[in-house]
C-alpha cells in the first residue's frame, strides 16, 4: 500500500531552464547550476532552441525525458512540454534562461495562459543582446504580473 501512496504523490514546482546553451553568456549557466544545487527544485526542465544541447554545466542535470526541444520562442510550443508538465501534477513554475526578452517572456506568458502559477527568476536571466535589453525586459515583467525573483 505505501507504493500506491508514493505513485500517486505528484511534483508541483518545476524549474524551467530556457535554451542556456553552448553560447549563453558568462556566468549565467553557473548561477543557474548554484540555484539548482542550493534550491533542489523538485523537477528542473531544459528547453534548447533548433538542435542545439544544454549547457554541458548544465548537462548533468538534464535527462533525456527533460529536454525538449524546439524551434519556437515559447517552451509550450516544444513538442510533448505541456503534456510532461500535466503529467508531473505541475502547478507552479520558476522560469529562468534566455533570452529575457523572447523566449523567457514567451514561455512565461505561455505558461499563464495555461493555468500555471508563473514566476520568472530574472537575477537566473540574460539577453544575448546585452544587459541593457534584459533590464527593459525584467522592467516589463516586473509591471505585467509583478511576480520576478
Amino acid at each position: 500500500m505505501l507504493f500506491s501512496l508514493i505513485h500517486l504523490e505528484k511534483r508541483m514546482n518545476a524549474l524551467v531552464v530556457v535554451d542556456v546553451q553552448d553560447d549563453a553568456p558568462q556566468g549565467l549557466p553557473g548561477a543557474i547550476k548554484q540555484h539548482i544545487e542550493t534550491q533542489r527544485p523538485e523537477l528542473v526542465i531544459f528547453t534548447v532552441f533548433g538542435e542545439g544541447a544544454v549547457h554541458p554545466l548544465l548537462a548533468p542535470y538534464a535527462t533525456e525525458s527533460q529536454v525538449f526541444q524546439k524551434r519556437q520562442f515559447s517552451a509550450f510550443r516544444a513538442p510533448g512540454f505541456l503534456r510532461a508538465l500535466k503529467k508531473q501534477g505541475i502547478t507552479k513554475l520558476w522560469v529562468c534562461g534566455l533570452d529575457t526578452e523572447a523566449c523567457v517572456y514567451a514561455t512565461a506568458i505561455d505558461g499563464i495562459a495555461e493555468g500555471f502559477d508563473v514566476h520568472v527568476l530574472t537575477s537566473l536571466c540574460a539577453s544575448r543582446h546585452g544587459r541593457v535589453v534584459h533590464e527593459k525586459a525584467c522592467d516589463l515583467i516586473t509591471q505585467l504580473w509583478k511576480k520576478p525573483h
